[in-house]
């Protein structure tokens, strides 16, 4: 009953920020006001777009909603996926992994997201490429006892491809006293440290991968796994510490950022024996005026001086932070006339000039767009905003637009 309800009530909380969006009454990035209300979605871009990838490498895509003011916002996680060959991928409705697509046979299919009567759709091709080596990797090989961190499986193909299989095996440790990782959707090959000591993360490849590259799996099996996962081909030793924290950096340090835009923040912890490693994933962040996400993701709503802290049990440390209201002039787009090859991503960088002779990287927050989408194409999901991908010979013409805002009082003025 419990779990129906809180389907039930996860249902009425998404149909609502649907509406909110669909009318344009709902700015993450400014805070809305009623100069917002008149916003309506123009398209939605899908990405990655025109992926070929292998059997099995579960892939997460994006949806980015383009407003008519040309503003951006993620809906990745508010809107309905679909793939029109379901027999070739599916892709998933369910809460903590919206939009994540699990290619299953050779062929060609269409990833589709929709919101209202707005669509948006990608190319996906799923080729026979079979897995010829796996990783783990990892942002450090010492953890502190209760932290966690993200770790990361890489896959090598057959057709000379590079891919992120995090999503795509299964993941298991040495001794589950000492440390756990996550299967579980939303947070897969997330480690936890329990208790000191030294354990062994090991992966093995899911049924519908090993099927399509039997062949290739046996010489990559490791000698040490744990004995509740079966034939791992991929391991990783990490250590973990209960020395005493000394202290926690927090990076960047007194940074000066302009309105409307935003910024990832790192923490690192610094040892008693004098190691340091990334606990970003693990601190608490606050910030007085609510700007940063759990992640470490702030975005500066409006101007002022206010301070960044990142807290683990009793300990903490923080960095000033000024945001300034300085009117975006122009913006600078880099490379600047490239020529590339088909089929060879390109990314292109956008740079905010201010008025007070400041410079920002605004790549991520600005509203890319491609003159002729058959020639190229180019993303605009924040994780990847400015790549281009070239479809075929010819030219093209990119452009950046970023909506400057300011808070006035009750009201936002925006330019342009």
């Amino acid at each position: 009953m419990t779990h129906k309800f809180s389907n039930l009530q996860n249902f009425i909380i998404k149909s609502i920020l649907v509406l909110l969006i669909l009318f344009g009454l709902l700015d993450c990035s400014s805070g809305g006001s009623n100069s917002q209300n008149s916003k309506t979605i123009s398209s939605i871009t899908v990405t990655p777009a025109n992926i070929s990838i292998p059997i099995g490498v579960v892939t997460q895509f994006q949806a980015t909603a383009i407003y008519n003011d040309n503003s951006k916002q993620d809906v990745t996680n508010l809107i309905t996926w679909s793939s029109n060959s379901t027999s070739v991928a599916t892709v998933s409705n369910s809460t903590n992994s919206m939009g994540l697509v699990t290619p299953i046979s050779i062929g060609t299919t269409l990833i589709l997201a929709s919101l209202g009567s707005v669509s948006g759709s990608a190319n996906l091709t799923v080729n026979t490429a079979t897995i010829q080596s796996l990783a783990i990797s990892s942002n450090s090989l010492i953890m502190v006892v209760g932290t966690k961190q993200q770790l990361t499986a890489t896959g090598i193909f057959s057709d000379g491809t590079k891919q992120d299989m995090t999503l795509s095996v299964k993941w298991g440790i040495s001794n589950t006293s000492l440390a756990l990782i996550s299967n579980i959707p939303g947070s897969i090959g997330v480690l936890s440290a329990i208790n000191s000591g030294s354990i062994i993360v090991n992966i093995s490849l899911l049924t519908n991968i090993v099927n399509n590259s039997i062949s290739h799996v046996s010489k990559f099996k490791s000698p040490q796994y744990s004995k509740n996962i079966s034939s791992p081909i991929a391991s990783l030793s990490i250590k973990l510490s209960n020395s005493p924290l000394k202290s926690i950096q927090v990076s960047p340090n007194n940074y000066k950022m302009y309105v409307g835009t935003q910024q990832q923040y790192n923490a690192e912890a610094i040892l008693e024996d004098g190691t340091n490693f990334d606990i970003t994933s693990s601190v608490i962040w606050s910030e007085p005026n609510s700007f940063i996400n759990n992640q470490g993701f702030l975005t500066a709503k409006f101007a002022t001086s206010t301070m960044i802290t990142a807290t683990l049990g009793a300990l903490s440390g923080s960095t000033n932070l000024t945001i300034a209201s300085s009117r975006l002039q122009s913006i600078i787009i880099t490379p600047v006339n490239p020529t590339v090859g088909v089929g060879i991503p390109i990314q292109f960088l956008a740079t905010g000039i201010y008025s007070d002779g400041g410079t920002q990287n605004i790549t991520a927050e600005a509203t890319w767009f491609s003159s002729d989408t058959k020639i190229a194409t180019i993303n605009n999901s924040f994780a990847s905003s400015g790549m281009a991908t070239p479809l075929m010979s010819g030219s093209t013409k990119i452009t950046a637009f970023f909506k400057w805002c300011i808070k006035l009082g009750n009201n936002i003025k925006c330019s342009p």
